[in-house]
């Protein structure tokens, strides 16, 4: 009776590659070639010129299995950001903005180009942790006096010295209203203020 249910269970369930069309494939379940040669293999083509690329479908789907794509000339690591999904340092010091780190990056699925899909990138560093520039300046105007923008941005031992001094008497308050303003101010862990 158990092996009828797993026998039914499993004629019964079609995954997504079976019932969709082979040309609407993400580019990861096809084997792709220029002239014969796999795209993984340095190209004989023009850097950014539309080729034709004959793919074959590597899982079962409707429609024909060897069908052709027009992509662009490029190798994975060539392409735009947008293009790339790539993972976000946590490691690196936003202070210093212009730092390169290492990162990997994955073309995205529907993306066509030539070489490895995965790589190693070296990208400025862009770590946030969810702090906005307007909510610091915000706080800074109005809350300052009680140390309430250094403790959004994490620096407690800044605010809780400015809540005992009152601001530092109005004028650390001035001040850090000023370096707010400026964008100066930074979270005490390293990361980004995002804008607006």
């Amino acid at each position: 009776m158990l092996l009828f249910v797993v026998v039914l269970l499993a004629s019964c369930g079609l995954s997504r590659a079976q019932t969709e069309a082979c040309a609407e494939l993400p580019a990861d379940l096809l084997h792709c070639s220029l002239d014969g040669i796999n795209i993984t293999s340095p190209p004989s083509c023009e850097f950014a010129q539309n080729v034709s690329l004959t793919c074959i479908a590597r899982v079962n789907c409707t429609g024909p299995s060897v069908f052709s794509v027009t992509a662009p000339c490029k190798f994975c690591y060539q392409l735009p950001l947008a293009d790339l999904d790539c993972t976000s340092s946590t490691s690196c010091d936003s202070f210093r903005r212009y730092e390169l780190v290492e990162e990997t990056c994955i073309a995205k699925k529907p993306v066509f180009c030539f070489g490895w899909r995965q790589f190693q990138q070296r990208l400025p560093c862009n770590w946030s942790a969810g702090k906005r520039y307007s909510v610091n300046l915000a706080l800074s105007l109005t809350l300052g006096g009680f140390g309430a923008d250094r403790f959004y941005l994490g620096q407690v031992g800044y605010g809780f010295f400015k809540l005992l001094t009152f601001g530092g008497l109005g004028l650390w308050s001035l001040v850090d209203a000023v370096l707010a303003a400026a964008g100066y101010l930074q979270p005490a862990d390293g990361s980004l203020l995002l804008d607006n």
